[in-house]
This record gives C-alpha cells, structure tokens and sequence, in this order.
C-alpha cells in the first residue's frame, strides 16, 4: 500500500485497498458500486493518519457509491484512514448514521471494545446491497432522528460537500447529536471534532441560549442526505 516516505507529511501510494476493493460492482435501484480510477498526481489528505496530502505515484483503484449517479462516499485515502481513526475513539454500542460502503463497520469490527453495532440509513436500495458485504451488524432503515436509544457512542456521517462549507450545519449537528445523546461519544466525519467539541464548550459559556438557539436554527438536520 505504501512506498518509502520521502515526506513524512505525505503518504506516497503505489496502490490502494481497503474492505470495500473486493465489493462486487453492481447496481441496485438507485445505488451502485463502482470503481473510480484515481490518477498520478498528489491530493489532500486533510491530516488525516498524520498525513496533509497522499501521492498516487501510480494510478490507483478507489471504489464508490454512487446514488441516483451521484457519487456518496468513496474508500479514497484520506476516507479509510478517517474510518479507522474513528473507530478507535469508541466502545460498547455504536450507532452509525448512514451505511455508505460500509466502511465503519469494518473499523468498528477491528475494535474488540466495541460490542455492538448499530447504522441507521434510510435509502433500501443501498441496505440491500452493502448490508451483506459489512461484517456482522444491524441496520435500520430510518431516518436518522427518528431512532431513539442509548449508545455508547454515535458517528454521523451523512454529510457530502466541502467541510469548510459546512462548518455551521456541523456545529448545529453536533449541538442537536449531545441534545439527544448527552451521554454518548459523539464524532461527526470530515470534520475536526476537536474544534467542534471546543466550539459547543464555548457556545455553553457563554451562556447566550439566542446564539445558541440561531446556530441550531442553521440546518434542517434531515436535510443532510441520510440516503447516503
């Protein structure tokens, strides 16, 4: 998977393989998995596993999914790397908001503090089709907010975009995540969930529940593509 480092801020790629490389490529409904070729070049890899950028030196396998012809999520670098990352902040029950490729249950599986795992995705198209090719697990096909429980830890990944886009959508997540799930470990993916918990700390500070109420009041919280 890897070559010699030449610099340890770049993770240099000869090829690339994560749980997701052996899936078979087929369509199911609206979702498909597909192989997307990724060429020659250096890409961010946003300080993820320590590394600010990964370079394929050769051209390398990434798999897809793709809903309704948009690409949803894919097993690149900076994506699996997060996964796994992820996976070892957690234990006991976990709860997944979203299924994609599967990615974090095969993390999830690698961590023996974890004893159950739960994802919520709502689109049956994608349930039929990765739901099989995931380690043991369940999945519930709902909305996200709509399932109740107390898990030991929650990992939100529905959303798709540019994190620094994102940022207030994530901060009004997170919130709305410790409402519902005070006791929990909560991670929201492709974002810095260090600056996230320090931001919710200060917004409890500071005592201000309009501030606190306007950066709830950024997002619709269903309108994060929970068919991902």
């Amino acid at each position: 998977m890897r070559t010699k480092q030449r610099d340890s801020s770049i993770l240099t790629l000869d090829y690339w393989t994560t749980p997701a490389s052996n899936y078979p490529r087929q369509r199911v409904g609206d979702a498909e998995i597909a192989t997307h070729r990724c060429a020659r070049g250096i890409y961010e890899c946003y300080g993820v596993g320590g590394f600010a950028l990964f370079e394929a030196i050769k051209p390398l396998s990434i798999t897809n999914l793709k809903i309704r012809r948009r690409v949803w999520m894919v097993d690149d670098p900076p994506h699996w790397l997060a996964m796994m990352e992820h996976a070892r902040q957690y234990h006991g029950h976990v709860v997944c908001a979203g299924l994609g490729l599967g990615l974090i249950v095969h993390a999830l599986a690698q961590n023996r503090a974890v004893n159950k795992i739960t994802v919520v995705e709502i689109n049956p198209d994608v349930i039929r089709m990765v739901k099989p090719l995931v380690p043991e697990c369940e999945v519930v096909q709902a909305h996200f907010w709509d399932w109740s429980g107390k898990p030991d830890g929650v990992l939100y990944d529905l959303f798709t975009g540019k994190g620094r886009d994102l940022l207030d959508s994530a901060i009004a997540v997170y919130m709305g995540l410790k409402a519902k799930f005070p006791k929990s470990v909560i991670r929201i993916h492709g974002f810095n969930n260090d600056a996230l918990v320090a931001t919710d700390s200060w917004l409890a500070a500071t005592g201000d529940s309009n501030l606190r109420q306007r950066w709830r009041g950024v997002v619709n919280d269903r309108d994060h593509g929970s068919a991902q």
